[in-house]
């Protein structure tokens, strides 16, 4: 089981079927974050971001978030909250 990054309580583990990866929701303060074995090395990091085009006008990116924000992430949020897309 792992903590939340924010507050330290427990957490309870998502497998996103799309990303094929584990994420980790904290009920206590709604944090999700990546499990630590799916986090790359800064250099790896790098070379992927400078592929990307995030932006509205990406059809795929688009595409890509709203998958992970209706499989993912809808089913923990509550009305009029919001998600911040940060980093990649």
């Amino acid at each position: 089981m792992k903590l939340c990054k924010i507050c330290q309580k427990p957490t309870k583990s998502l497998y996103d079927d799309t990303l094929e990866i584990v994420f980790h929701y904290c009920p206590k303060c709604d944090f999700i974050f990546k499990n630590s074995s799916y986090i790359i090395s800064q250099k790896a990091e790098k070379k992927q971001y400078k592929k990307h085009n995030n932006t509205l006008k990406n059809k795929g990116y688009v595409e890509f978030l709203q998958k992970f924000i209706d499989n993912a992430v809808n089913p923990y949020l509550k009305n009029s909250q919001n998600l911040l897309d940060y980093g990649c």
